[in-house]
């Protein structure tokens, strides 16, 4: 008898993993996934094998079937809600035609299509229904749920056509390990506290289930099918049938997020019940705010009503007909998703002396990732429950992604090419895909020898690197090509990019704003020259992605700034100083050349960084407290300014790079990142003493007798050096600027980058200065001492 051939359709996401894992673990010997990106390290199942393309691409898909031979296909490929319609007509509906066409024309025998349950939302309550009492709508209520019933409806039209059986199941909310869309929501809200809020009064009964009992009704389902062509004078009642999937358990809707809550360490007390038609108000004026400044509603009606509205389902058909019956219940579901996350955690990184150290995976974080805080309210975990609370959130957040990004990377083609925005990355072959090719402007600095560290820690074949010098020999990073040269220097700079022939490029140098000892032509010369000349050379060189590393520093002149967003602030005509405004040009220019020659830019605003190889701000804090320095202080401390660790921001440089990427590659219009600017930081303001004080405190400091300087004295102080410096010919020792700085508020808020790129700061300031002050006591302090000893005799 030969052996039955699947192919699984979005088998690296979330419920087609479990397919695969499940046919798998029953001896299936032919089993092929065809997806937008390869799963990662612990992800990848053996004797599995993996292929890489859109569902949009039909010829792809038909080679794909040829190859494999599939005689059975899973299609699970879907956008999560609250994207764009556009995104789920050209997903749910023209995906699933190409793909239907692909396997009538290669004799697929077996089809079975992943709908869903709310297929049939109708906008009122549903309670206990079956297939045959509740019908598909006709009218649009909302897009996701449209588009998945109307392709749910063409996969089953499709039953017969060239002897093919179709089958559509339709399972409820899912949860399990790998859970990327509700885990990293709850996640996010108990972090932020928000999981003390509840819409509506709970009375209202919804279905769940276990992602593994899902995937059991789709092989139930498949080999019922198959039986169908075994025995082809029993009776069919399998083919051409639509089957509701649930646990069997309607529950009121907050139980389960309540389950989650728990096991994060929740105590379930002091929940604030929100009526329903408070948040109808509030959503719907968060729909008027986002049809008049454009983008999508943060808070829409769709999610109260879901929240509040009853929906439950009547299974007894699966069970006749399939033979199925869920096996997992909720409650311990939910206890294997936060288990198995824990261990991923701890499997992932050990601890040493040197720090956090990887393990064999290839880690999408290097070990500069830490725990997360569990909540706003206590800084650091101290209990073991506690630590256990704020693991599993760092877990949550490092292996998951933001819904949009998620449904875009789905949604883009990917021949010849590699995602690498899973949680993890497969060190298996690429067969003839090629992978990226990235080069780092910079990559010998600060920043920029994070994003290679970056890139290299998770696989990327082809990295390099091009500085004015090479790194240090403790700096350089094993993988990595590192070529020298100046910017500006036209043809060294052509025979790199000829040489490594990019298709993605960061840009991160400029000069440091606090080098005093720098001309004001240094800035205009490196940062709107030396730019001008890199952007011609790229796009010559026909490189498709373009990252820009800006600062936030472009849109401040010295005023106060608490938490404005991208829209809500300009870049403004006059500066603060030099630095900002040539950065604010450079961006300028960077943003305006998105999309001439089919190239991508996007720029990135990075606050204050702090981290490993900071020799700048180190060198300054040690110096100030071995001067005793450190015991005066600008200002009363009140104003409060970002700050984040620089493994953090180059986590947001990779993520601005991958979703570009699947954007250039598919030429899709769904792309909210090109020519955009995002502001970044750890999303936890802070008084602007808070850093320099964390770190003398590990140097050594008490926190005593601190003198606190008037504002307007110092500013009086800053004027007189200022003027005497005109008479030296030297740049003052204490500026104007100097003081503004410090004593004026200025935050930003990051919720573009948290939507759009899926950013989410990953280490904490004060662990990124404890793992600062390590590195400098083991490094940098030495050549520090070797200096300050070399100054002195001379």
């Amino acid at each position: 008898m030969a052996k039955t051939s699947y192919l699984v359709i979005g088998g690296s996401g979330f419920l087609g993993s479990y397919i695969v894992q499940a046919l798998v673990d029953r001896g299936e010997q032919c089993v092929a996934v065809y997806d937008l990106a390869r799963p990662r390290g612990p992800d990848v199942i053996k004797g599995v094998t993996y292929f890489c393309g859109d569902i949009l691409d039909e010829k792809k898909m038909v080679e794909c079937l040829k190859e494999t031979a599939a005689s059975t296909v899973f299609h699970t490929v879907s956008p999560v809600h609250g994207l764009k319609e556009s995104v789920y007509y050209k997903v749910n509906i023209e995906g699933t035609r190409a793909i239907l066409s692909a396997c009538q024309s290669i004799g697929v025998k077996c089809f079975i299509f992943t709908s869903s349950a709310s297929v049939v939302w109708c906008d009122k309550d549903l309670s206990g229904l079956n297939e045959e009492e509740v019908a598909i709508p006709e009218k649009i209520y909302e897009a996701y749920n449209h588009t998945k019933g109307l392709a749910e409806k063409m996969a089953l039209q499709a039953n017969g056509v060239k002897s093919m059986k179709v089958a559509a199941l339709r399972p409820c909310g899912m949860v399990g390990p790998r859970d990327r869309q509700a885990m990293w929501r709850l996640a996010d809200a108990y972090n932020k506290g928000q999981h003390k809020y509840q819409m509506g009064n709970n009375k209202n009964l919804v279905d769940y289930s276990y992602v593994g009992n899902v995937a059991d009704a789709h092989l139930l389902a498949a080999d019922r099918l198959q039986e169908t062509f075994s025995s082809p004078t029993g009776v069919d009642d399998v083919s051409g049938q639509a089957f509701f999937i649930t646990d069997d358990k309607p529950r009121p809707y907050w139980d389960f997020p309540r389950m989650v809550f728990r096991e994060l360490g929740d105590d379930g007390q002091g929940i604030v019940e929100l009526p329903k038609w408070l948040c109808l108000i509030l959503a719907f004026f968060s729909e008027l705010w986002a049809s008049i400044f454009g983008g999508l509603p943060g808070f829409p009606r769709f999610i109260v009503i879901i929240a509040t509205q009853e929906q439950w389902f009547n299974i007894d058909k699966a069970r006749r007909v399939l033979g199925y019956e869920p096996r997992i219940p909720l409650e311990e579901g939910v206890k294997l998703m936060v288990e198995v996350l824990v261990e991923r955690e701890r499997s992932q990184r050990t601890f040493g002396d040197g720090g956090i150290k990887e393990h064999s995976l290839d880690i999408l974080l290097l070990h500069i990732y830490s725990p997360l805080n569990h909540s706003s309210r206590s800084p650091t975990p101290t209990s073991r429950s506690e630590r256990k609370r704020g693991n599993v959130i760092r877990s949550l957040l490092v292996g998951s992604l933001p819904d949009d990004l998620a449904a875009c990377i789905r949604t883009t083609t990917t021949a010849n090419y590699s995602i690498t925005l899973q949680p993890f990355r497969s060190r298996m072959r690429l067969d003839q895909h090629t992978s990226e090719r990235y080069l780092v402007l910079g990559g010998a600095g600060f920043l920029g020898s994070h994003i290679v560290e970056a890139l290299i820690g998770r696989g990327e074949p082809s990295v390099a690197s091009f500085s004015q010098s090479p790194p240090a020999d403790d700096d350089a990073i094993a993988g990595a090509s590192y070529y020298t040269g100046d910017i500006l220097d036209e043809e060294v700079l052509k025979d790199c990019l000829k040489r490594v022939t990019p298709t993605v490029v960061f840009h991160t140098v400029s000069p440091s704003v606090r080098n005093k000892g720098l001309k004001e032509t240094a800035y205009y010369d490196v940062n709107v020259d030396g730019t001008k000349l890199v952007l011609n050379t790229c796009r010559e060189m026909g490189v498709k992605v373009f990252v820009y590393t800006s600062s936030t520093s472009v849109v401040w002149s010295g005023q106060r700034l608490s938490g404005p967003n991208e829209l809500e602030i300009k870049i403004p005509d006059k500066p603060f100083t030099i630095y900002a405004h040539s950065k604010g040009l450079a961006e300028t220019m960077i943003l305006r050349e998105n999309g001439v020659h089919g190239m991508k830019t996007v720029a990135l605003r990075p606050p204050g960084m702090i981290g490993r190889r900071d020799r700048l701000s180190m060198w300054r804090l040690t110096q100030a407290y071995e001067k005793g320095q450190h015991k005066y202080q600008m200002g009363d401390n009140t104003n409060l300014v970002d700050y984040s660790y620089v493994g953090n921001i180059a986590d947001a440089h990779v993520l601005a790079a991958d979703r570009l990427t699947a954007a250039s590659i598919s030429q899709t219009s769904v792309d909210g990142v090109s020519g955009q600017a995002f502001f970044l930081s750890d999303g936890k303001p802070r008084p602007y003493w808070d850093f320099p004080r964390l770190v003398w405190k590990l140097l050594g400091d008490d926190g005593k007798n601190v003198v606190v300087l008037p504002r307007w004295l110092c500013f009086i102080v800053a004027f007189f050096a200022e003027f005497l410096s005109n008479f030296s010919g030297k740049a003052p020792t204490f500026s104007r600027f100097a003081v503004a700085y410090s004593t004026t508020e200025q935050w930003y808020n990051i919720d573009k980058a948290r939507r759009l790129l899926g950013y989410e700061p990953r280490v904490p300031l004060e662990e990124g200065i404890a793992i600062m002050v390590d590195w400098w006591k083991a490094r940098g302090a030495k050549q520090y001492t070797e200096k300050m000893e070399a100054k002195k005799s001379r």
